[in-house]
């Protein structure tokens, strides 16, 4: 359960909400996973992406949080919708 603060100031409890760390740990599993499924390197993604391999191995680890204009360019060269990589395999039904 997570505690979320609303735009009146009034507290609400919201189940089934992840947090931040979650969404970012699912989000760069999810893009290793669609990555090794292609047989990709960190660098082939990069170049498809047109970032930087660092900035791919940043992410992947954990050390990098990824800006929304990135995350279009890295869907893209997936050919998938951005809601792909924010998928949790464990609450699809």
């Amino acid at each position: 359960m997570h505690i979320v603060y609303n735009f009146s100031g009034r507290i609400s409890q919201h189940e089934g909400l992840q947090s931040k760390a979650q969404v970012l740990r699912n989000l760069r599993n999810k893009m290793k996973a669609l990555r090794t499924q292609r047989d990709w390197s960190q660098e082939a993604l990069a170049e498809r992406a047109y970032l930087h391999r660092t900035y791919i191995a940043g992410i992947e680890s954990g050390a990098r949080n990824p800006s929304l204009r990135s995350l279009i360019k890295i869907t893209n060269a997936f050919r998938v919708p951005v809601a792909e990589l924010r998928s949790d395999k464990r609450n699809e039904h």
